[in-house]
């Protein structure tokens, strides 16, 4: 919710500075803020003292559990077209010759959305809801997003209203599909061995963190590349794409997944069943 909130906050503040002292008055700002919270972090934090002990996982055996790879590269590709819109999203708003300021709260709407519906697709997954199918329904919906946002040559021609409903449509996808995978990580990690330790979810966090900004750089530039090829529509087409394949490996995987538990039950309990048979 708070990444949502800062990056909806950003383009908007800003903006707001750049017009008040030009160029050099956002990045100071920022910096000035970033060296204060800094030394408040030093006062404030507690120091976390804890015996050191051998544990059992690692970063490369946690890579290698096929739901772990597969919830690592939803969160690629969203971070890939997200970061994408960073880039080629003001390009294409300047044909509607916005000023800084509604530029700005157009490019916070998503984040913005992303803050406030995380807390709700966070309270339905502790709820026990299918936290998978939540990040299969956000990436279609997410899908959708890209489809209007240029929109894609084949749906017609391009509106300022159609650009922020399909900004609307991304941020609210965008948390539905994104707010679930951290718990499913964990969840999946436990049930491969991986111990209920601090360790653990500092593995997960690594993960994450590391395929987030992955994804955003090669968004970006990749993107952007791409972008000047074929122009802003087709790139978001292509992105869709890239999602919608991914999505229907996730699917694949998970109708896999529930055929192999569902043996694997079956077989359990017919095993039960021959070792209550009495002898005679």
């Amino acid at each position: 919710m708070v990444n949502g909130a800062g990056f909806g906050l950003g383009p908007f503040v800003g903006g707001a500075l750049y017009e008040v002292g030009g160029f050099v008055v956002p990045f100071a700002a920022v910096g000035a803020t970033m060296m204060l919270m800094s030394v408040m972090y030093i006062f404030i934090f507690p120091s976390i003292k804890s015996a050191r002990r051998a544990y059992s996982g690692s970063l490369l055996s946690l890579i290698r559990i096929p739901a772990i790879l597969i919830m690592s590269m939803t969160v690629f590709f969203a971070f890939f077209g997200l970061a994408f819109l960073d880039v080629g999203l003001g390009p294409h708003l300047k044909t509607f010759n916005l000023s800084v300021i509604v530029t700005g709260v157009i490019f916070m709407t998503a984040p913005i959305l992303y803050a406030l519906t995380a807390p709700i697709w966070g309270w339905l997954v502790d709820r026990g809801h299918a936290g998978r199918i939540m990040i299969v329904v956000g990436n279609l919906v997410c899908v959708t997003g890209m489809v209007l946002i240029g929109p894609v040559p084949i749906v017609g021609k391009s509106h300022l209203w159609l650009t922020i409903l399909a900004i609307v449509i991304l941020g609210i996808g965008f948390a539905c599909s994104q707010v679930p995978v951290f718990r499913d990580m964990l969840m999946t990690a436990r049930a491969h061995g991986f111990p209920d330790e601090l360790e653990t979810h500092g593995l997960i966090s690594g993960v994450y963190n590391f395929f987030y900004p992955f994804g955003a750089f090669l968004g970006a530039v990749v993107g952007g590349i791409i972008s000047d090829r074929i122009g802003f529509r087709w790139t978001c087409s292509v992105i869709a794409l890239m999602v919608f394949t991914m999505v229907m490996v996730m699917i694949i995987f998970m109708l896999i997944s529930r055929h192999l538990s569902h043996k694997r039950k079956s077989q359990d309990e017919q095993d039960k069943g021959s070792e209550e048979i009495p002898l005679k």
